[in-house]
């Protein structure tokens, strides 16, 4: 109790009843009172709901009404807090038990009051309804706060596990509307394997609060919820119960998982994994994943730190670099391809992809590398390379990379060049007596000979079969058949074997650019005719190309034209003339 006065209101249609009352208690001594009075059952009822008194006496007749409807109002209009305390002028049992089976706080008989009765029963009848106020507010408060609690709270029987209670937050996270979860027990939250591990927990948890852990639920729909669980005992309505209150963890969950699942991925990569930190000075290397250890021989405590320039050995000039750095400085996606070294010295070809990792407000804070061994396949496509430009027999380059050269020399003006058409004699002879093998082993010979005096390969191609094809750049007349005439003497050096021996010999034809042609093709074209014209004179001979072949050649062409059009026209005829008498 407060040292405020006590609001007390006399509620009788006898003014005299209430005079006596307010002088009994203006002599008592303990507490004070302010005493204030209405004649009828309506006034009363106004009073009440006005709530301006702690405590209202009430006379059991007023009038032609009942004294005990106010007692039934304040209790149907939830006033329990402003107690009614029953007058009557004469003592009866039954109205004492109609008073307080309806709700009053207290009763009173007139004319056997005294002061000390009197305040008492005031007194007791206002701080039991501050109780009861406070009991009331405090169980609002705990509803409130259950009710509006963001966390899916519900409180289950400790003995039949039913659910008595959820709050809305429950009833959004799992599905279930209130009714339909009211129904349920807490096993029905979980699946059959969780639910038996439930009840051997509960057994063993008792009567204790707190962290229970995390577990698997199930929403309506039947995918899992994943919640961190407290728990404590509560009483409700008289009923031993447990309070949950549950952290829905699922998204974490997920995104743990994915996470876990990323990182193994990472792990268990092929290709180097590389990440760096693009908000620190020189951009250190914050990650390494086993591919990049196994790949680069460089363990993971001599990379973390570092800038990854280190790979780059002494090449920090190459020109996919300069790429790899307008990238970084742009924060933008690329892959180059870039000469690294191994811990060992080692040399490897590094297909590097490079891509920015941005937060949520765009900012770059890492860069992720992603590293891929190029050397075996660079290896396979040089030698891929290699076997398309070059004779897998004598390793001399193909006719076309001899062209490209040519082509480039006659470019020049003025340019004097002299190409020259190398035929083996009979060669044919040695591959149908001796085999391809040993015939293969010949050309290996030949062709090392005829580079050897070339002054290396670069000049000499391998044409077709026993066909080779030589340029000698610039040199006067003379000394062009004496190349011719040095490359016939190496065809005609002996060639021997295991347990064979071979005598070759060498027709050549030359042509010279500009007076015979000044394109690869006519000077191949009238070379070839000229080897062809030392055929004719006996073979193991060098020939320029001439005038007169030239004019025989071009006689030709007309020639052959000529007869495709008689032919095309049909003015052709075919005659018989007997060469001798079958008689």
């Amino acid at each position: 109790m407060t040292n405020a006065p006590l609001r007390v209101l006399v509620v009788d249609d006898d003014e005299e009843d209430f005079l006596i009352l307010r002088d009994l208690l203006a002599d008592y001594p303990q507490g004070r009172f302010e005493m204030s009075w209405v004649g009828t059952l309506e006034e009363g009822i106004r009073a009440l709901r006005a709530g301006a008194h702690d405590v209202y006496l009430v006379d059991y007749h007023l009038g032609p009404d009942n004294g005990m409807d106010l007692v039934r109002l304040a209790v149907a209009e939830h006033h329990t807090h402003r107690p009614v305390i029953m007058l009557t002028g004469h003592g009866s049992a039954d109205v004492d038990s109609e008073a307080l089976a309806a709700g009053a706080s207290d009763y009173l008989v007139k004319g056997k009051i005294d002061a000390e009765k009197l305040a008492r029963s005031l007194r007791y009848a206002a701080e039991r309804a501050r109780q009861m106020q406070q009991i009331e507010d405090g169980k609002r408060r705990y509803q409130l706060l259950f009710e509006l609690n963001p966390f899916p709270t519900w409180v289950y029987d400790i003995h039949s596990l039913q659910i008595v209670a959820v709050n809305d937050a429950m009833v959004s996270t799992y599905g279930w509307s209130r009714a339909e979860l009211q129904s349920m027990s807490v096993l029905d939250l979980r699946e059959p394997a969780e639910g038996e591990r439930l009840k051997a927990y509960l057994a063993e948890w008792g009567e204790r609060s707190g962290s229970a852990g995390v577990w698997r639920h199930r929403h309506r729909d039947g995918r899992p919820l994943w919640m961190d669980i407290s728990t404590h005992s509560v009483e409700l309505d008289g009923q031993r119960c447990r309070m949950v209150i549950a952290h829905d963890i699922t998204a974490q969950r997920e995104t743990q998982g994915k996470l876990l699942l990323l990182e193994r991925a990472v792990e268990s990569s092929m290709n180097g994994i590389i990440i760096a930190d693009a908000q620190s000075a020189d951009m250190p290397v914050i990650y390494v994943n086993p591919a990049f250890e196994e790949l680069t021989g460089y363990p993971a405590d001599e990379v973390l730190g570092r800038n990854c320039r280190f790979l780059q050995g002494g090449h920090s000039n190459q020109p996919e670099l300069e790429i790899l750095r307008r990238a970084l400085r742009e924060a933008s996606d690329c892959n180059v391809i870039l000469r690294n070294y191994r811990r060992d010295g080692g040399e490897f070809w590094n297909h590097l992809f490079i891509s920015p990792v941005r937060d949520e407000s765009g900012v770059v804070t890492h860069f992720v590398g992603i590293q891929n061994d190029l050397t075996e396949r660079r290896q396979v496509e040089a030698e891929l390379a290699y076997a398309a430009n070059h004779d897998p027999v004598t390793g001399l380059p193909r006719y076309p990379i001899l062209e490209t050269a040519l082509a480039s020399l006659l470019e020049r003006e003025g340019a004097e060049v002299s190409l020259l058409f190398i035929d083996i004699d009979r060669f044919h002879a040695v591959n149908e007596s001796m085999g391809h093998v040993i015939g293969d082993e010949a050309l290996r010979i030949i062709a090392a000979r005829l580079s050897e005096v070339l002054g290396g390969p670069g000049y000499l191609s391998r044409f077709a079969g026993d066909e080779f094809v030589a340029v000698v750049p610039g040199g006067s007349r003379e000394a062009v058949l004496e190349v011719a005439g040095q490359l016939r003497g190496a065809v005609s050096r002996p060639i021997e074997g295991d347990g064979w021996s071979l005598f070759l010999t060498a027709s050549i034809g030359i042509a010279r650019s500009p007076e015979h042609g000044d394109s690869g093709n006519e000077l191949l074209r009238r070379a070839e005719a000229a080897m062809t014209r030392a055929k004719r004179l006996g073979r193991d001979e060098a020939c320029e190309f001439s005038a007169a072949q030239m004019q025989e050649l071009e006689d030709r062409l007309v020639l052959g034209a000529r007869l495709r059009e008689a032919a095309g026209r049909g003015e052709l005829q075919l005659h018989y003339q007997p060469q001798l008498d079958a008689r």
